[in-house]
């Protein structure tokens, strides 16, 4: 990830791939995590989504924007669960550490009518990577990185000193993540399955990445 350089790149792949009838699956890593195996099938109806990814300086990737580096895993996954086309986007960033965008803020509006809220910094002291949705009826937040999952939902009319709420969490396994998208991808392969993350999937996502990098690049002073 990202599926290639640009979106016109990444378009070419893709045709390409069809035209050869060949599997072409691409390195989203989280859709794979068992945080968000966990919580995938009990989120139907996204309204609101709210991400942080943070991870303390490295010198790899920094020939990329934040963006490309971190945001757009969850990015996939944004589009993965909303799946409705984005309509509006508005972002803020900024290069602190090197020419690139190093910290950055996307705020995405979907046709559906849902909302996502993205921040991404490589230059923070402590990682994190925190994803949390927010339905009719249920709250849902997943940790990618302790491989926790919450979940918060209404279970009834509210009353007066009655609070009909049901918590539960889900401590799972870590897991690895790389493993199972391999395996995933030689199963689609010997099987002759569809691949969980398609090369459209991931030109999707780099489109979306495009549009945030360039609405935060020409705010910058």
């Amino acid at each position: 990830k990202p599926i290639a350089s640009t979106s016109q790149e990444a378009e070419e792949l893709c045709d390409l791939a069809d035209q050869m009838n060949v599997k072409l699956q691409v390195g989203h890593v989280e859709r794979f995590n068992p945080a968000f195996q966990g919580a995938r099938e009990r989120i139907n109806r996204p309204l609101f989504i709210e991400c942080h990814r943070l991870a303390p300086f490295k010198l790899r990737s920094t020939e990329t924007d934040v963006v490309l580096d971190l945001m757009i895993h969850d990015l996939d996954v944004i589009l993965s669960l909303v799946r409705s086309e984005p309509t509006a986007v508005s972002a803020v960033g900024s290069p602190v550490l090197t020419k690139k965008l190093d910290i950055a803020n996307a705020r995405i509006e979907f046709a559906s009518g849902a909302v996502a809220n993205l921040t991404a910094s490589r230059v923070s002291q402590n990682a994190q990577r925190k994803f949390r949705v927010f339905q009719p009826d249920q709250y849902v937040s997943m940790d990618f990185q302790a491989g926790e999952v919450s979940f918060l939902k209404k279970t009834g009319e509210w009353k007066e000193g009655h609070i009909p709420l049901e918590h539960e969490t889900l401590s799972l396994e870590k897991g690895d993540a790389l493993l199972e998208e391999t395996r995933a991808f030689t199963n689609s392969v010997i099987n002759d399955e569809p691949v969980l993350v398609s090369g459209r999937d991931g030109l999707s996502a780099l489109r979306l990445a495009e549009k945030i990098i360039s609405d935060a690049t020409r705010r910058l002073p």
